[in-house]
């Protein structure tokens, strides 16, 4: 069953109040949050400790389809501001 109140939240108003480290980890070929999209909501964060990472051949669920990249990046970012 389809959330449609879910399709119509809209948090990017709220993504320069964001102001901790933040990863943002986007595939290329994502068709549920489009990869120009990704890179506006990054662009739109306001912590200057702020990191992108694409994943050139995985769509939404990149923990599958590049599960080591995607663990090298996250533990990674958690090091580097633990």
């Amino acid at each position: 069953m389809k959330d449609e109140a879910f399709d119509k939240l809209d948090l990017s108003a709220d993504l320069p109040t964001i102001t901790l480290p933040t990863l943002v980890l986007h595939g290329k070929y994502d068709m549920s949050v489009p990869y120009p999209v990704g890179v506006s909501y990054y662009d739109n964060i306001s912590s200057t400790e702020k990191e992108i990472i694409s994943f050139e051949t995985s769509g939404h669920q990149l923990y599958q389809t590049e599960p080591d990249l995607f663990a090298t990046a996250v533990l990674n970012f958690i090091a580097l501001y633990k």
